[in-house]
């Protein structure tokens, strides 16, 4: 799982925690990424303050079968990069984010993974990250960054998102916050 919280400082940060716990909790008895985050938006709708919604990517992987079920509650869209083929793809599948509206039904997705497929999940801190002329890091660049670096090890792929989205912003300051997790099938 990876979330992102519409807001800034210590009402966001409780908000995320609460968000957080509920949906582990959901977690604990349902195996359905769907269902989890459904149940979770109904907890979730029920604290949220008018415009504060959490975005969330939830997923469940089978390591016998190397199934990944998944939902993604408006989160940021993942990729996947696929060193056989060489190709890196979004996984579409996108629903409200939790908090906006209950009652919501959330569509699931599942896909097969491979040995050494990649998967690259990230905040939008790293796709919105400006440069000194306002512009956008973007997709674009992250696909690439994916393209270029996806046969490494997935600490060595984190590290040259990382440093490329630092070399881009150059003296602007973080206006969000970065977060990247890099799962190797």
């Amino acid at each position: 799982m990876i979330g992102d919280v519409c807001g800034k400082g210590v009402p966001a940060a409780i908000f995320m925690a609460s968000a957080r716990s509920t949906i582990k909790s959901q977690a604990l008895a349902i195996l359905e990424p769907a269902k989890v985050i459904h149940f979770a938006n109904k907890l979730i709708a029920d604290d949220a303050q008018h415009g504060i919604f959490v975005t969330v990517f939830y997923a469940v992987y089978d390591p016998e079968t190397r199934l990944l079920r998944f939902t993604n509650a408006g989160h940021t869209l993942p990729f996947l990069y696929r060193p056989k083929e060489r190709t890196c793809a979004s996984l579409f599948n996108t629903n409200f984010p939790l908090g906006v509206f209950d009652p919501f039904t959330f569509e699931e997705s599942a896909l097969q993974l491979e040995p050494g497929d990649t998967l690259v999940l990230y905040t939008d801190g790293v796709s919105e990250a400006l440069n000194p002329i306002r512009e956008q890091f973007g997709t674009e660049r992250l696909v690439r960054l994916i393209l270029e670096h996806g046969s490494r090890s997935p600490k060595e792929l984190l590290d040259a998102i990382v440093a490329d989205v630092r070399r881009f912003s150059g003296d602007i300051p973080q206006n969000d916050d970065i977060t990247l997790l890099i799962v190797r099938v």
